[in-house]
């Protein structure tokens, strides 16, 4: 007769009772080995790094590469990060942040696994450099205060948002302020607190706002 899965023999002295509670528990060893998840962790400049593999927790459903392109410092720059997250990341639009006077924040992140994750790399949204009648009050700052001008809005960004942020790093703790103009689908991220390109491990984002058409 064919063994079914798990089939414990009863002979050796193991009752029935104990032979059920046997096959219950490596049941649940078993699916523990099929569902453990397992991503590349890691963060560095540029479009790809490479880290160590990190059992997830049981909330984080996937992996991630997360890519932001910022002109927020003195030069333009592009980090990337790798690491679990919960499924629900997944459907995140990207964000696009401008601050004025250069001063751009966009992010992408695309849900992956096992080798796809290697060489991922999301793409960002594009550009636009034409005025479309938007002003926005905006500001960059990692001080904690800020000293907004009124910028003029381009392309489809044809709302005002404004993000307080604490960051914690290094045993620093620092504020960022960021206000300025950006688009319908990062607005309704902000609104409905899903800023997880922005909100990670070492950083809580306090008070965060956003209204259409300038207002």
């Amino acid at each position: 007769m064919q063994e079914k899965f798990l089939d414990i023999p009863s002979h050796g002295g193991i009752t029935k009772p104990v032979q059920s509670l046997l096959q219950i528990f490596l049941f649940f060893e078993f699916l523990k080995t099929v569902t453990t998840l397992k991503c590349e962790v890691c963060s560095d400049i540029g479009t790809n790094c490479t880290g160590n593999l990190k059992t997830c927790e049981a909330e984080q459903e996937t992996c991630v590469v997360i890519l932001i392109h910022s002109t927020l410092g003195s030069r333009t720059m592009q980090t990337v990060a790798k690491g679990c997250e919960s499924i629900v990341v997944c459907n995140s639009p990207k964000t696009h942040l401008n601050m004025g006077n250069g001063k751009i924040l966009q992010g992408s992140l695309v849900c992956c696994a096992d080798k796809a994750c290697r060489t991922a790399i999301p793409s960002l949204p594009s550009v636009q450099t034409d005025a479309n009648g938007r002003q926005c009050p905006a500001c960059f700052s990692d001080t904690g205060t800020c000293e907004k001008e009124l910028t003029n809005c381009t392309g489809n960004e044809h709302y005002c948002f404004h993000l307080f942020m604490r960051s914690y790093g290094d045993g620093v703790l620092w504020d960022s302020i960021m206000e300025g103009c950006t688009t319908k689908a990062t607005c309704n991220h902000i609104n409905h607190g899903h800023m997880s390109l922005l909100q990670r491990r070492n950083t809580v984002i306090i008070t965060s706002r956003s209204c259409p058409q300038g207002g």
